[in-house]
């Protein structure tokens, strides 16, 4: 695992994961787009959950959300980029969302 700003990394095969977060930001948190100029292609496993950020952006490129990602967390509202393909079940199980959009396509 790497560490910058709060975010937790983990190398993939294409770029990075985001495996974890621990700043300070708690109202309104934009995903990075790239780590050490390679791509941030997904969401891990855990990564949120029983966060209490209230709305996180996820930036363009991002492909995946693995399982329970999200979960058990005081997130109201997820901007989800037109690059996300997969959403995993549990990914956002038993979570306080109020409103998500769901770019076309997702799986």
């Amino acid at each position: 695992m790497e560490y910058l700003n709060g975010f937790e990394f983990r190398k993939v095969e294409n770029g990075y994961e985001i495996n974890g977060y621990w700043g300070k930001e708690r109202e309104c948190l934009t995903l990075p787009s790239e780590f050490k100029n390679k791509p941030i292609i997904g969401i891990g496993e855990n990564a949120f959950i029983f966060d209490n950020i209230k709305k996180i952006i996820l930036s363009d490129g991002i492909e995946y959300i693995k399982e329970f990602a999200f979960a058990c967390c005081d997130c109201e509202e997820v901007v989800l980029p037109n690059s996300l393909k997969f959403i995993a079940p549990f990914a956002f199980d038993n979570c306080n969302l109020k409103k998500i959009n769901l770019p076309e396509g997702v799986r």
